[in-house]
């Protein structure tokens, strides 16, 4: 199957046939997901760059990372499974299926904070501080994720809208994609 076009014709740059996911061992792995994996870790790199900057202890993040990343994939499925029960009340087994989609940023972001005030309760960490330290990070993985990652994956087709849209589009649209009549998203 061919993968999508994708073009960036305001500053010269053309991919053609982007495949969106790679195979190991005859399981798909999205390139989406390795990029989010990516972010998480630039994430946990910058949080623990600004921990040692400040003159605290890096590994207090990176020991939050654990934490705070299972919890914030569960947080992630919640948030999703809440929002569309309508596609689960009736096999609840799909629920679990995190392979046919369905995580969304607002549960793992509240899930995340909720894990950061528990975790530093219990470690007797200034949670302000804490997160003063950590946000950096979740800037850079979001930014990496979420903006590199949807671009790869090609979610981000489109124009902008609204009532200053059209001007807005002749300088700010950057991004173009052409979707091939056998590709889905």
């Amino acid at each position: 199957m061919k993968g999508a076009d994708i073009a960036f014709p305001n500053i010269g740059i053309y991919f053609s046939n982007v495949p969106k996911s790679v195979s190991v061992a005859g399981f798909q792995i999205a390139f989406y997901g390795i990029i989010i994996a990516c972010g998480m870790l630039l994430g946990i790199v910058m949080a623990r760059w600004n921990a040692k900057r400040t003159g605290q202890n890096p590994d207090i993040y990176t020991d939050f990372a654990l934490w705070g990343i299972l919890f914030a994939l569960i947080g992630a499925r919640a948030y999703y499974v809440i929002f569309s029960w309508d596609s689960y009340k009736d096999d609840f087994m799909q629920i679990f299926n995190i392979r046919g989609g369905g995580l969304a940023i607002y549960g793992g972001v509240i899930a995340a904070v909720i894990t950061a005030i528990v975790y530093c309760k219990r470690k007797n960490y200034n949670f302000l501080k804490f997160v003063d330290t950590a946000v950096t990070g979740l800037i850079l993985g979001h930014i990496n994720g979420l903006g590199i990652g949807t671009v790869l994956a090609a979610f981000t087709m489109g124009k902008v809208i609204g009532l200053i849209g059209d001007k807005m589009d002749k300088y700010f649209r950057f991004v173009n994609f052409t979707q091939h009549s056998s590709q889905t998203v």
